[in-house]
């Protein structure tokens, strides 16, 4: 600032407005004492008259801009910007210092930064955050290789049923707690981090040996596992682990979660609620697990999904009664693929759903073929929990049928126990709006998950299918032949039917027939084959 001002606007009316501006004002000479400061100066730099002379040089001025603390006119601490130029004052060299709030616009920028690092709803570091982490905990590897850390993948199991039954905010409320979980199962120099959706990465510090390692993967699968109160009902989750732990090889953090990913793929693929540490023949197994996946995708439309069918059988006269559909997979490269090893992949990506549309399909124009041959059969299709949540479900099992001119009457639909007694699906309605749409229901593999006879009473089934786990162990087992005769009667109290599922030997069908059992299907009879190769076994039973 110079005298030379306006010569319109007297010396007073200038420091009159320099009074009533927002930002503070101080001009100091070469010795830092202060030639000129406003009210305002005074006030962010908590000087008064008496210490006009203060020496703020050391405090605010510098070659360009910086920084400072300041005292808001609310008396509490805030952020000042001050800038500093060259100006003249009373013919001689002095500095001109503005100071203005940016308390509220930092605080604003800190947002947007937090913003970029932290997860909104979980308050976490998010994926690009935890990046930076981990590249930190590799560089201290690098320089110390007594040093070691692991990093864990942490997917919750079957999550999008929460979401899709219970809505997002409780979904959001899973999540939270989740997150909570994995903070107090780790130490305050480990990392966790919402890594997208229902997935977390953690970053364990120093962990020196695998059973250590471990012993924090348990406990988090244990507290995961524990029941999570939803409102009036209690929500069971499972979560799926891969782990890397530092070894001896040169890396980078996305290689890493690359490794984690894929070990967690891994250990999905075994069921809920494992774990799996990252090595290369888990890698390869993995990747070709996912090759397998992108063949099955292109394998409706290049025609190499196959219904076979496997005969059930009346044990009192010996006559078909139905078939049960079952998929099979011929694969242009590796022949025919099992079942054990597609269906759980096409369970976990969904492809189960357009697969059992698929199934289901070809199933029913197959019935109508047979019975316009006059073989009335029935037809037994599988549903998973995946096609039972399905909203599409019920419309295009009313088409189908409706399409097909097949009466429902002869069309079954077999689920397995453990969806049967599973609340969480909340799927019993949806069998039941089946049950009424078209066929009766069976509920498969039953005896395995211990289903109660309660849970008998309220599920709208017509047959039972005993598990062929216990089926081979009889006669010389007394434990399942025991098993099996309960089964068989307690159905028949709540007038269900009886199937036996894999009979191999006349022996088991002996202790079927002893104990009243209706029907069976087994290699005893027939295995599952293409409706073509079964035209013999049909038209010798329907002369029988």
């Amino acid at each position: 600032m110079t005298e030379n001002h306006d010569p319109g606007i007297s010396p007073g009316d200038l420091y009159s407005i320099i009074e009533k501006v927002h930002i503070g004002i101080v001009i100091v000479n070469n010795d830092n004492e202060i030639k000129f400061i406003n009210n305002k100066a005074k006030l962010f730099l908590g000087l008064f008259s008496g210490d006009r002379n203060a020496d703020i040089g050391s405090r605010v001025i510098s070659d360009g801009e910086r920084e400072i603390e300041i005292t808001r006119e609310d008396g509490t601490l805030g952020r000042g910007e001050a800038k500093t130029v060259d100006t003249e004052w009373e013919n001689s060299k002095a500095r001109l210092i503005t100071i203005r709030d940016v308390t509220n616009s930092l605080t604003e920028s800190e947002g947007v930064r937090n913003s970029a690092l932290y997860d909104p709803l979980t308050g976490l570091p998010n994926r690009a955050y935890f990046l930076t982490i981990l590249e930190q905990a590799i560089a201290r590897y690098r320089r110390n290789k007594q040093y070691t850390f692991a990093v864990l993948f942490v997917d919750l199991d079957n999550f999008k049923r929460i979401n899709d039954s219970l809505g997002h905010e409780a979904g959001d409320k899973v999540l939270l707690k989740i997150s909570e979980i994995l903070k107090m199962c780790t130490r305050k120099n480990d990392a966790v981090a919402r890594f997208a959706g229902d997935e977390f990465l953690l970053l364990l510090d120093g962990l020196k040996d695998v059973y250590g390692i471990l012993k924090v993967v348990k406990r988090i699968q244990d507290e995961i596992r524990d029941p999570i109160k939803m409102k009036t009902r209690k929500l069971y989750i499972d979560s799926s682990v891969g782990i890397y732990i530092s070894s001896g090889e040169d890396i980078t953090p996305e290689e890493i979660v690359r490794y984690v990913d894929v070990a967690m793929y891994r250990a999905k693929s075994r069921g809920p609620g494992q774990y799996e540490i990252f090595d290369q023949v888990v890698f390869d197994q993995v990747m070709q697990s996912m090759k397998l996946e992108e063949d099955l995708k292109l394998a409706i439309d290049r025609n190499e999904l196959k219904v076979y069918y496997q005969p059930i059988v009346s044990i009192a006269d010996g006559s078909i009664k139905g078939m049960e559909a079952l998929l099979r997979w011929v694969h242009p490269t590796k022949g025919m693929v099992s079942p054990a090893d597609f269906i759980p992949l096409a369970e976990n990506t969904g492809l189960i759903v357009p697969i059992g549309n698929f199934v289901f399909e070809q199933s029913v124009y197959q019935l109508k073929k047979w019975h316009a041959q006059g073989h009335l059969l029935e037809v037994s299709v599988n549903l998973s929990v995946r096609q039972l949540e399905h909203d599409k479900l019920l419309n295009f099992v009313r088409k189908v049928v409706s399409d097909s001119e097949v009466s429902s009457g002869y069309i079954n639909f077999e689920i397995t126990e453990s969806i049967a007694i599973n609340e969480e699906v909340r799927c019993i309605e949806r069998i039941k709006e089946l049950r009424n749409t078209c066929g009766k229901i069976k509920i498969d593999d039953f005896g395995i998950g211990y289903a109660s006879l309660g849970c008998l009473q309220k599920l709208p089934i017509d047959v039972v299918k005993i598990d062929r786990s216990f089926i081979s162990k009889i006669p010389g087992d007394i434990n399942s032949l025991a098993i099996v005769k309960a089964i068989i009667a307690m159905a028949h109290t709540l007038g269900l039917k009886v199937v036996a599922e894999g009979v191999e030997t006349e022996e088991q069908l002996k202790c079927l027939r002893a104990f009243s059992c209706d029907e069976f299907q087994g290699y005893l009879f027939s295995p599952p084959k293409p409706p073509e190769d079964l035209e013999k076994l049909l038209e010798k039973n329907r002369k029988a």
